[in-house]
């Protein structure tokens, strides 16, 4: 595109690198400026990346605890919308998230009926302590923005760990189970159970699961 915008005469464009040919260099220069992969939980943090681009504040909270570490990332701007929200989204991602760490854990909050992506977490764990610890913190940061934490909706998988923190960290807010995650259980369960095929070739079969 750039080539075209260029004009370049034909003596030029026959000199000039295909796409192909000009991304093996460009690839080994963005290695070159990348840091390497840690080999543990245990890294530094390249000081970079705890400022966003506008050199906001981006690294939340960093703490290990018996080889467990939590990272949280979120900017002030980010938290107020989060806070701010009446209803929430929680939920973790384990396929894209990084060695060493067991999941990406997202909040986001409800605005103008669209999802926006508030909180980024780095969780070494599924367990109750570590949801506790990660709603903990944000709770310390509503005070430090002389805000206040509680929204009257929370949507969230079906992470048993997550109900008792939840309860106790938002005893006031109604707590809902995503509809996409529901449906995907439901159909663990009917492969488990082996009724794949019928489930596939039998619509009264499948009215049935629906209901």
């Amino acid at each position: 595109e750039e080539v075209a915008k260029a004009q370049l005469s034909q003596t030029a464009l026959s000199i000039v690198a295909s796409a192909q040919d000009a991304k093996s260099p460009l690839n080994r220069i963005r290695r070159l400026e990348t840091p390497l992969l840690p080999k543990s939980c245990r890294f530094d943090i390249p000081t970079l990346y705890h400022h966003t681009i506008n050199v906001e504040r981006f690294l939340l909270y960093d703490k290990m605890r018996r080889n467990k570490r939590i990272l949280i990332f979120a900017t002030d701007d980010q938290l107020r919308v989060l806070f701010k929200a009446k209803h929430i989204l929680m939920d973790g991602t384990f396929s894209s998230c990084p060695p060493f760490f067991d999941q990406v854990y997202t909040l986001h909050a409800i605005k103008f009926e669209q999802s926006f992506p508030c909180v980024f977490a780095l969780l070494t764990g599924r367990s109750s302590s570590i949801y506790e610890e990660m709603l903990q913190q944000l709770e310390e940061e509503a005070e430090r923005l002389q805000m206040d934490f509680v929204p009257n909706q929370i949507t969230t998988d079906f992470e048993k760990a997550l109900v008792k923190p939840l309860r106790e960290q938002f005893p006031g807010a109604r707590h809902t189970g995503c509809f996409f995650h529901f449906c995907q259980a439901i159909y663990r369960k009917i492969r488990e159970l082996g009724l794949s095929n019928t489930y596939k070739d039998d619509a009264n079969a499948r009215n049935f699961c629906r209901r």
